[in-house]
């Protein structure tokens, strides 16, 4: 039974457990095949000071940056870029397993939602249950705080790629 909300800080633990040896090992692959030898170093570091600036967590681990926000964008994702045509049991299936999500996080702990905290306690696979969440979500604030979070994320990613450049 879920009895409280995860922090951001545990629930990114488990966001770099399951995400980021994932992508150390694309890299590590794809830098075995490439003749390109640029310091990725100054790129991790670069993400890791604007995490710790978007959420005042520490990140010790290289490439974490990467791993996170895959999740995020997965995140965002499930609750907020779904159609009515896709409406179905994989819409906000953070919901259905009563799982806490980037933005279910935010709106519980940062806003002190306890009826968003509720409707992912009872796991319910209920459409308009969901959709309600969803719309709770909206009017205060978390899908906004989330895209915000998404984009700047993003726009550093692009930039530091177009920093090192191609690979020849």
């Amino acid at each position: 039974e879920i009895s409280k909300c995860p922090t951001l800080s545990e629930y990114l633990t488990l966001t770099r457990a399951k995400s980021s040896n994932y992508l150390i090992m694309v890299y590590k692959i794809m830098n075995l095949f490439s003749t390109s030898r640029h310091d990725l170093n100054n790129f991790v570091n670069l993400f890791g000071e604007f995490l710790i600036k978007l959420t005042s967590q520490i990140y010790t681990k290289k490439y974490d940056f990467l791993g996170i926000f895959k999740q995020y964008r997965a995140d965002y994702k499930d609750l907020f870029m779904s159609t009515d045509e896709n409406l179905n049991e994989d819409f906000a299936a953070c919901l259905s397993d009563g799982r806490f999500t980037f933005p279910l996080i935010h709106a519980v702990n940062s806003l002190n939602n306890d009826e968003v905290f509720d409707i992912v306690k009872i796991k319910t696979n209920n459409i308009e249950t969901k959709q309600q969440c969803v719309k709770i979500l909206k009017a205060i604030g978390t899908q906004e705080h989330s895209l915000n979070v998404l984009k700047a994320l993003h726009q550093k990613l692009r930039a530091e790629a177009k920093r090192i450049g191609a690979n020849p």
